[in-house]
């Protein structure tokens, strides 16, 4: 985390753009740029990174705690890794988040610099005063909605006009 201020009241949104580090409970690893998530904690990861222990550095490391050998951990633990590329994690499996880096390009975002346009209303010197609005609707009939069939309109057979 270098860089990057974290409060209690930093949520989940505020690190939207963020590369973020999510364990799973199956001991995986992603790492990867996080778009978006959801209400149920489904989390979308772009260029997504995996990282795992092998099956077997975790049987290694499951008999070694049995058996309490005194042989380091490091020459039991290999990790495989993985270019995932875009990933949706589902929110159950989710245990925690953490910040690995802040967005790539939040300084090109923050420095826009406003135009030298100027915002004026539309007038328009051309068109007469009717004492219509514009904006409202033009009535073609006294009342609204279905008036009854059409001139020269002859129901099916069965049906009384």
């Amino acid at each position: 985390m270098v860089g990057v201020n974290v409060s209690k009241k930093t949520r989940l949104s505020d690190l939207i753009n963020y590369r973020v580090k999510v364990i799973t409970l199956d001991s995986r690893q992603f790492i990867g740029e996080l778009l978006s998530f959801d209400k149920h904690y489904n989390l979308v990861l772009a260029n997504t990174e995996e990282f795992r222990l092998t099956k077997k550095s975790l049987l290694s490391l499951k008999d070694r705690a049995r058996n309490k050998s005194d042989e380091p951990e490091s020459n039991l633990i290999q990790e495989q890794k993985r270019i995932l590329g875009l990933v949706i994690l589902r929110g159950e499996h989710v245990i925690s988040v953490t910040i690995e880096a802040p967005p790539a390009n939040q300084k090109s975002r923050l420095s826009v610099k406003q135009g030298s346009g100027v915002i004026k209303p539309l007038k328009n010197n051309n068109t007469k005063s009717t004492g219509q609005s514009l904006t409202a609707p033009v009535r073609t009939q006294s009342t609204p909605g279905f008036s009854g069939a059409p001139k020269g309109f002859n129901p099916p057979p069965g049906f009384k006009r």
